[in-house]
């Protein structure tokens, strides 16, 4: 992208000055892609990355006009050029962005806050704002968030359905930020707050105005090291439709929110409790979960010491669709449950029993040949 400020910005989208002699008609000048169907050209352009997309704006005025068809920019991500995006790259591209509903900017560390607010403010021709248009904005590790950033999100975004702000743990992004979301927004579908700062009040309230939640990450969070019990039982009574939920190292996280999860979202697929280390399996409280969400398809228990056979046995009985099983770590499961397991869940696709005590590694490969549609994930130290 270097130097895209002067190639876009630049760039009308129709009248962009060519040679002294060249035709009113931009089509006369293309050469073979004159010929094409505008239909066609467009959906070539479409395959191409935004780098190749702005070079080939270059070579002419019939391609100039095409290459800005806003519809070639309706989910438009800049990850992959993050360690080059500037303020005035972001800027350069406003215009393009009439019809963008999916915007990326994660790890973009050279754009400033005051730039991001401009570009989710800017007015488009018919009035609106760019960032009333977009249903996903995707910001994970972007350093440049602070509570200006948040609060333009909740105020010119309201109609976002998937916010991720994953390693957004900035000393810039504080409770005024984090609340103003909860206030302005009431659509969301997937929350990605991975590795992110926000506190306890204003996380319960994001979780209260947003029922229709299905897809929701809090894995790492340190809110959840101390209240994850009582995150996750609001989460299960307000958003009861829930598809997948990661609460990997949760610390906080206990009988009580497994329980309440069990209860209020029996329609969850998948879930991730791994490294959540006061989860105990003999109140029972695995085997409930196994009995009320028999529609799980991925389950990770990552280090969790408590597992033993019978729980093993309650998941593969009731949970028959399930597809990713990670019991790693489980010293108490025996190989006549893992076999149990592969037998009962005909649709299993990997089966990590790494560092299970009473596997050995010999038994493992015995399964790999008996269970060929399975891959059983098996890391080693000092087995025989």
């Amino acid at each position: 992208l270097r130097g895209i400020n002067r190639k876009v910005a630049s760039l009308s989208l129709v009248d962009a000055a060519g040679p002294a002699g060249d035709s009113a008609d931009p089509a006369a000048s293309a050469g073979w892609f004159g010929r094409w169907p505008s239909e066609l050209l467009s959906r070539l352009l479409g395959l191409l990355d935004l780098q190749s997309l702005l070079r080939l704006g270059q070579t002419c005025r019939l391609l100039n006009h095409f290459s800005a068809d806003p519809l070639l920019y309706r989910s438009l991500s800049l990850r992959p050029y993050c360690l080059r995006l500037k303020d005035d790259h972001l800027l350069s591209l406003a215009e393009r962005l009439t019809a963008c509903r999916q915007l990326e900017l994660s790890w973009c560390s050279g754009v400033g806050p005051a730039t991001f607010c401009q570009l989710v403010n800017c007015r488009l021709d018919d009035g609106a704002r760019v960032g009333r248009q977009l249903t996903a904005l995707r910001l994970a590790s972007c350093g440049f968030l602070d509570d200006t950033c948040l609060t333009a999100i909740a105020e010119s975004c309201p109609a976002l359905n998937e916010l991720d702000l994953s390693g957004c743990n900035s000393a810039r992004t504080t409770v005024l930020g984090f609340s103003a979301l909860a206030t302005g927004l009431r659509r969301l579908r997937r929350l990605n707050l991975y590795r992110c700062g926000i506190g306890l009040e204003q996380l319960l309230a994001l979780i209260r105005a947003n029922p229709d939640l299905r897809h929701v990450n809090l894995g790492a969070c340190p809110v959840m090291t101390d209240f994850a019990d009582g995150v996750v039982v609001e989460l299960a009574a307000c958003c009861r439709g829930l598809l997948s939920l990661d609460l990997w190292r949760s610390r906080g996280l206990g009988c009580l929110g497994v329980t309440a999860l069990a209860d209020g979202c029996p329609g969850l697929l998948e879930l991730d409790i791994g490294w959540c280390t006061r989860v105990n399996s003999s109140t029972g409280c695995l085997a409930e979960l196994a009995q009320k969400c028999r529609s799980l398809q991925k389950l990770f228990l990552t280090a969790n010491r408590t597992i033993r056979d019978v729980d093993v046995e309650q998941i593969a009985k009731h949970c028959r669709d399930l597809r990713q099983l990670d019991i790693l770590g489980s010293n108490q499961v025996s190989l006549e449950a893992v076999q149990f397991v592969l037998r009962s869940c005909p649709k299993l696709e990997m089966f990590d029993v790494s560092f299970c005590g009473q596997i050995k590694r010999a038994s493992v490969e015995c399964l790999k040949a008996d269970y060929p549609h399975c891959s059983l994930q098996m890391s080693f130290q000092n087995q025989q």
